[in-house]
């Protein structure tokens, strides 16, 4: 267990970008205990100097860190009475100097951090002490959750400490956890806690003292074992005399303590009129692997944000596939109406799904035209808003009985006018590129591994200008290079007139000669007309006027629709 925790901010949006979610990223403890540290100092609390180390503490020896100075015998005067309050976890005294400036501390500067932790105890905290004590742990082990997670099952330390209770990767995988591409068990707050109790039960079992054994999940339990060696001390408060154990592994175990006594009586902390986050509630299905969570969602008649939260373990927008049957949380109260739902909606729409990687210069709605799908139906799917950008290298979700169709991408250019100023280069392949609305002047000539100046004299662009959409660029590259990651045309694919030459001349008078021809469309099965109004770069309104369409806008397959002035 790390100490570079927490107050997460409000869940993010999954980074179904990188087939991830993106969890909350938690501030170093330097500027979240900060603060604190300083307070404890000015009123001369006996000091618990310690390290911050960015990796596991199981291994490590203790000869690479200086040894903490011994604290003064004194301190205070106290601000906040202990009479009344018991001990908790076991201890048989807690009338110590360390105690009572922790005590002081969040029943006043610190009473802002205390307050939100005691409010957000609400959402898992019925749920995670009936846990602790089914299997025989103390329920004032649930303000571990406070400390490491703020009791957010998306927090991850920088040092890559995850979920509400902060396991490492490898400790998770040794605890039984499922942590790899697809699945972070360390998010599930169902999994992670069965894990998390397991393990302090057996720090519990090897030294037969609560406040050592959350010392040990902090700095591990070699650094524990190996302190109480050394020093030949068992009682929590005589280590901290001797400064036995790191000095943030005492203060970690010394906040568990300190809300398990002001648990006792908030009002005596100014904690008694917080009011608690309202409990998350869920109920739980079972499917197959590898169904998509917008099929999901739309059974249970949710959104999908809402099956993400409900399920931050799962780090794709789908059961894992190389499972046969997995368990999914959905909204308390949704379970009949998925079970009415489910098998209708799967029928309807599949249940499986085709993983489509976007290329460089490809949109979700490139996808969409190709496979015969509505650009919406592919976003909500994807749980992507209409103008959410497409990152290239995405991997998208089409469902199965689309992907099988491929109606070629529309976007191939016939001819394509180049600047007036010809260049040519022996050992480069000449390619073409249609510029999408995302596109930044750097990032494509980075991607074609050209100077981007160079980029700019090809085409006469000024490289300091936003890069027009659906403008065609061409490039000069590298032709060892793989492309089949990029969207282009070669040379040869297309026609390519430079302004001002005598090619150019003629396209432009035979162009000039022909009687003008109206762009039309033949409607696919999925199309809508706000996805083809995004492909044309029209407006729906002018889709409804130049076909004579009344306001609903209806729409069949084969049907032609003008697209054009």
């Amino acid at each position: 267990m790390l100490l570079r925790l927490v107050i997460p901010s409000v869940l993010l949006v999954w980074l179904w970008a990188n087939g991830a979610s993106a969890q909350t990223i938690t501030p170093d403890v330097d500027d979240l205990f900060q603060r604190e540290a300083e307070w404890l100092e000015e009123r001369t609390v006996p000091p618990l100097p310690g390290i911050i180390v960015d990796t596991e503490y199981e291994d490590l020896g203790l000869d690479a860190f200086e040894r903490p100075p011994s604290p003064p015998a004194t301190a205070g005067p106290w601000q906040v009475p202990i009479d009344g309050l018991t001990p908790p976890l076991g201890l048989a005294r807690i009338d110590d100097p360390a105690m009572r400036g922790f005590l002081d501390f969040y029943a006043t500067e610190g009473l802002r951090r205390a307050s939100g932790w005691r409010a957000r105890a609400g959402r898992y905290r019925a749920w995670l002490e009936a846990e602790l004590v089914a299997r025989g742990a103390p329920p004032e082990l649930v303000w571990v959750v406070a400390i490491e997670s703020a009791f957010d099952p998306t927090a991850v330390s920088r040092a890559g400490a995850a979920g509400m209770w902060q396991l490492m990767p490898r400790t998770a995988r040794a605890l039984g956890l499922r942590v790899d591409a697809t699945v972070d068990e360390r998010f599930d707050p169902e999994r992670s806690t069965d894990a998390a109790i397991d393990y302090l039960l057996s720090l519990h079992d090897r030294f037969r003292s609560w406040p050592v054994a959350l010392a040990a999940y902090n700095a591990g339990q070699g650094h524990a074992r190996s302190e109480l060696r050394a020093y030949a001390v068992t009682d929590f408060w005589e280590m901290d005399d001797y400064g036995a154990l790191y000095g943030d592994a005492r203060r970690y175990a010394l906040r568990v303590i300190t809300f398990a006594l002001i648990d006792q009586d908030p009002s005596r902390f100014g904690l008694d009129g917080v009011i608690a986050d309202a409990p998350i509630l869920w109920d739980t299905v079972t499917v197959a692997g590898g169904v998509r969570l917008s099929l999901i969602a739309q059974a249970a008649e949710t959104d999908l944000d809402e099956i993400q939260a409900l399920n931050p373990s799962l780090l794709r927008l789908t059961t894992p596939g190389d499972d046969e049957a997995y368990e999914v949380r959905i909204p308390v109260g949704k379970r009949d109406a998925f079970i009415e739902n489910y098998d209708r909606l799967a029928r309807a729409h599949g249940a499986r799904h085709v993983e489509v990687t976007l290329r460089f210069g490809e949109t979700v709605e490139d996808v969409a035209g190709r496979h015969g799908i509505s650009a919406r139906l592919l976003r909500a799917i994807n749980g992507l808003e209409r103008r959410d950008p497409s990152p290239y290298g995405a991997t998208i979700l089409v469902p199965a009985r689309y992907a099988e169709r491929d109606a070629g991408s529309e976007r191939t250019p016939t001819t394509v006018i180049t600047p007036a100023t010809r260049f040519a280069y022996a050992d480069r392949l000449h390619v073409f590129y249609v510029v999408n609305r995302q596109d930044r002047f750097e990032e494509v000539a980075a991607h074609f591994g050209v100077d981007r100046f160079q980029l700019a004299a090809w085409n006469d662009l000024d490289p300091r200008a936003a890069l027009p959409e659906d403008v065609i660029l061409q490039l000069w590259v590298d032709p060892a290079r793989d492309w089949s990651d990029t969207v282009l045309w070669t040379a040869s694919e297309v026609t390519a007139l430079a302004l001002g030459s005598p090619e150019w001349e003629a396209w432009e008078a035979a162009r000039a000669a022909a009687p003008a021809r109206q762009r039309t469309h033949t409607i696919r099965t999925g199309d809508t007309l706000i996805g083809i109004a995004e492909r044309y770069g029209v407006r729906v309104s002018d889709l409804l006027r130049w076909n004579g369409l009344d306001d609903a806008g209806r729409i069949y397959a084969g049907q032609e629709l003008r697209v054009s002035r």
